[in-house]
């Protein structure tokens, strides 16, 4: 898969995000980041390397129950701005 960002670069974000290697298991194994908007979000997916595992996809709010189901897991950590929708986005996938 093609990575637009360097091996050093994903090092040096891996530190600053705070990605531990040291202990894989106890921590997700992919960090989705949320881009909130009023009737859809963007969703963007990286590993622990910050390599893409899931590209950018527009997904509207009546069909973010079922994207989330299909894509999320249980080792996902979402990434959420602060917005107006936060506290609706944060409870929904408590819900599933």
């Amino acid at each position: 898969m093609c990575d637009p960002v360097a091996k050093n670069e994903r090092t040096r974000l891996s530190i600053l995000i705070g990605v531990p290697h040291e202990h894989p298991k106890k921590y997700p194994k992919r960090y989705i980041g949320l881009d909130v908007h009023k009737y859809y979000l963007i969703a963007l997916g990286v590993d622990a390397d910050l390599y893409v595992v899931l590209p950018a996809q527009r997904v509207e709010f009546s069909r973010l129950e079922a994207r989330m189901k299909k894509t999320l897991n249980q080792q996902d950590a979402i990434v959420l701005e602060m917005t107006t929708n936060t506290w609706g986005l944060y409870d929904e996938p408590r819900r599933m």
